[in-house]
């Protein structure tokens, strides 16, 4: 009844409830129910859906509900529907806000052209944005791995960038590396880079060992 803004004493009725489903998850609501009473299904319903509250809040629901049946072939039928309904608005505006924290990412790579790399080392799942590739000239479909940026770094910085990473990217290293360097990239053209990167690491002592790498370049050639 709360969920619904139903006071604990108030008479009610199923119209009464599907009065407070959000207009536009009304049909797919009644839809839901209606394939739960269908003899042919299994009577389970698993839906999420927005209620308008007595105030005009709008509040995100959760139910699952199971419907029983008498009778067999031609005659079954649904006799009782057993269910629970759970809040879920503030689950669904952290979700919310995360997809609206990724986009704004997404637009600010976008934008100022920098490149991400990701590198899950536990799964070996690696991950170059369209914009890493353009940086270093590869295609969409060019295939790359973890060292293919190394493979670019211009021979005068390469040995200073290996030390920094060793350093940086070490079992009892500082994580992070946020240095400028030049690279060829496939196209044979010299172009600085500004990378910044960290590595993630499990495990304590001899035990610690890196499991995730993610590096973001910008050109500022």
């Amino acid at each position: 009844r709360r969920a619904f803004g139903f006071d604990l004493d108030e008479p009610l009725t199923v119209p009464m409830f599907f009065a407070r489903v959000h207009p536009d998850d009304q049909a797919r609501s009644i839809q839901a129910i209606e394939h739960a009473h269908d003899p042919a299904s299994d009577g389970r319903t698993d839906e999420e859906y927005r209620v308008i509250m007595p105030d005009g809040q709008v509040r995100w629901l959760t139910t699952r509900a199971r419907t029983f049946y008498e009778g067999v072939g031609y005659n079954r039928h649904p006799v009782r529907t057993i269910g629970a309904s759970m809040d879920v608005t503030e689950r669904k505006r952290a979700e919310l806000a995360v997809k609206m924290s990724e986009e704004r990412l997404r637009q600010a790579v976008s934008v100022g052209n920098i490149g991400i790399l990701d590198y899950d080392v536990v799964n070996d799942d690696l991950y170059w944005s369209s914009e890493h590739r353009e940086i270093y000239g590869y295609g969409p479909d060019d295939p790359v791995n973890f060292l293919s940026g190394r493979d670019h770094i211009y021979h005068e910085d390469l040995e200073r960038i290996d030390e920094m990473v060793k350093h940086a990217w070490s079992v009892s290293g500082t994580d992070s590396l946020d240095v400028k360097y030049r690279i060829i990239n496939r196209q044979g053209n010299l172009r600085w880079i500004s990378h910044q990167s960290r590595a993630f690491f499990e495990g304590e002592g001899n035990d610690r060992l890196m499991v995730l790498v993610i590096v973001a370049v910008m050109d500022i050639t």
